[in-house]
């Protein structure tokens, strides 16, 4: 809990990233580039229980755990927001799953 409030951290590499790097490797470094973010801007680390790393791949929402975890986190009050290291990190496949990941931060205020 981070100043009056939970922040949730989202991990997925992405095809943009360097090849050469494993999947963990990746998710490490953005990790702990997020975490300096959380310290400076957010007051604090993100807890590791708000730490969702997404290992496997998939085109949809249905495909990928970590995104659904995140998203039904989202319905609890205490959640302030998300940080990710880009936003299409949260979002792929088709503009209708994009715009329901839209809808779910609008209505729930998050960030």
């Amino acid at each position: 809990m981070i100043e009056n409030g939970i922040w949730i951290m989202y991990l997925r590499k992405s095809r943009q990233d360097d090849p050469n790097e494993s999947v963990s490797e990746v998710l490490a470094k953005h990790e702990r580039q997020l975490q300096e973010f959380a310290e400076r801007e957010l007051g604090g680390r993100i807890a590791t229980e708000n730490v969702y790393r997404e290992i496997g791949s998939g085109e949809s929402i249905s495909e990928r755990s970590e995104i659904q975890k995140v998203l039904a986190r989202l319905e609890d009050p205490e959640v302030l927001g998300v940080v990710c290291i880009e936003p299409s990190r949260l979002t792929r496949g088709s503009l209708r799953e994009c715009s329901e990941i839209i809808e779910k931060f609008q209505y729930s205020r998050s960030l």
